[in-house]
Formats: C-alpha cells, sequence, structure tokens
C-alpha cells in the first residue's frame, strides 16, 4: 500500500530528533511480530513509553526498538544506525537465530 519499491531492500527508522537512526532489512521488519506502536491499553501510547510511536521488534535487542519514531525511509543500501557506530550488533538477534539462518 504505500508503494515500496522493488530495490528497497532496508527501512530506516528517525526518532524525534533525527540524530538517533535505526535500521532493519525489509525481511526483518517483515516479520510477524514487528510492529509500530501507537497505542497503550487503548490510548495513545504516553511519551515516557516512547510514544505517540514506537518500534517494536521483540526478538532483537532493545536498541532496535526505536522510542519516539517519527519517520520511516525505505532505502536501497544498509544504513549504520546510532548504536551500530558506537559498537552494538547490526544484527541484534537476542538468539542470534533471525529470519536470515535456518
Amino acid at each position: 500500500m504505500a508503494g515500496v519499491r522493488p530495490e528497497a531492500g532496508y527501512v530506516k527508522f528517525y526518532l524525534g530528533d533525527d540524530i538517533y537512526t535505526d535500521w532493519l532489512s525489509l525481511k526483518q521488519a517483515y516479520c510477524d511480530d514487528v510492529m509500530v506502536d501507537v497505542l497503550h491499553d487503548g490510548k495513545p501510547t504516553p511519551s515516557d513509553l516512547g510514544g505517540p510511536a514506537r518500534l517494536i521488534v521483540p526478538k532483537m535487542y532493545a536498541h532496535k526498538s526505536v522510542k519516539w519514531l517519527n519517520r520511516i525511509e525505505l532505502m536501497a543500501e544498509e544504513h549504520i544506525g546510532y548504536w551500530d557506530q558506537r559498537g552494538y550488533d547490526e544484527d541484534a538477534w537476542v538468539s542470534k537465530k533471525g529470519p536470515t539462518e535456518t
């Protein structure tokens, strides 16, 4: 529905300040438990829980669950996010077995 171009392979997520960013491969973003949270207990997600919009990626380390999400960009190239630049695992699967590994 969003008009994803065939060359898009990655999704870049921006925090409210546009300094903090993170990314997922499109394959990771399509996992059935990945979501953008805008409601908490039926009400708008409060700021202290990452609202008004927060990316939730349950099977990855917390730095992939971007709080205060304000923009999403589809990209052809991989992006190195804020925490990735500081040594965090780019492929942050908690179990180290993500959708690209079988």
